[in-house]
C-alpha cells in the first residue's frame, strides 16, 4: 500500500527507487515539467530492453519516464522533474509510461499493477488527480492519442490503441486501492437524501 499524504516539496524524490529500477538517463528531453497534469499511457511497439536501448540511442528522438515490462518490472529512465520526449506539446505536463508490447496486445495484469503503482505515486508526490481523462486540459490518467483526439500536437494518433485505452479504468481502480485501500474503490456512491 502506498503511504498517504503528500511529500513536502523540499523532500520530493524524483527517482522512485521504491517501485522502479533506475536504468537512465535517457536522451531527448529538454527542460523541466511546468505543471503536473497527466500520467500518460503509451505502448512501446517493442520490448522492454529494446525500448530502454532505443531511448538511449542518439538516433532516437523519444524518451519517457518509465518503461514497464510484461512481468510488471518497472524501469525509471528519466527524472520525474524532467520533461520526457514522448508527447510533443504535452511534455511540459506529463509523466510518460511506455509499456512493452503494441496496440494490438492488451496490457498484462502485471503491467496494469505497475502502471497503477506509478499513477498512485504520481498522485501522492505530484498531485495528479486519480481520475480518467481522454481530453487535453482535463488532468488525470490519460493516453498518448488523446492529443490527436483533442486536436493538440501530441503525436501518434494510434498509441496505445483501443484495447489498452479500455484498460485505463483497471489501472485507475487499482491506483485508488493503493492510495486509499480497497474499501474506497468498492464503496457505492452515497444516495441523495430528500428533505421534508
Amino acid at each position: 500500500r502506498v503511504s498517504k499524504g503528500r511529500v513536502p516539496a523540499h523532500q520530493v524524490m524524483t527517482l522512485w527507487l521504491d517501485i522502479a529500477e533506475w536504468r537512465g538517463p535517457v536522451l531527448h528531453h529538454k527542460g523541466t515539467i511546468a505543471e503536473y497534469k497527466y500520467v500518460v499511457v503509451h505502448t512501446a511497439d517493442g520490448t522492454y530492453e529494446g525500448t530502454i536501448a532505443w531511448q538511449k540511442n542518439k538516433e532516437s528522438d523519444n524518451s519517457s519516464h518509465f518503461i514497464v515490462d510484461f512481468d510488471g518490472t518497472i524501469a525509471q529512465v528519466n527524472d520525474t522533474t524532467n520533461r520526457s520526449g514522448a508527447q510533443i506539446k504535452g511534455n511540459p505536463f506529463a509523466i510518460a509510461i511506455e509499456n512493452a508490447g503494441d496496440e494490438r496486445t492488451p496490457l498484462t495484469p502485471q503491467q496494469i499493477e505497475a502502471n497503477a503503482k506509478i499513477l498512485a505515486k504520481a498522485h501522492l508526490v505530484h498531485g495528479i488527480p486519480l481520475q480518467l481523462t481522454g481530453k487535453v486540459g482535463t488532468p488525470g490518467l490519460g493516453h498518448h492519442s488523446m492529443g490527436a483526439e483533442s486536436g493538440v500536437k501530441w503525436g501518434h494518433a494510434a498509441c496505445p490503441g483501443d484495447i489498452i485505452k479500455a484498460q485505463k479504468a483497471d489501472i485507475l481502480a487499482r491506483a485508488k486501492e493503493l492510495v486509499h485501500g480497497p474499501a474506497f474503490v468498492a464503496a457505492p456512491a452515497p444516495r441523495p437524501t430528500l428533505e421534508a
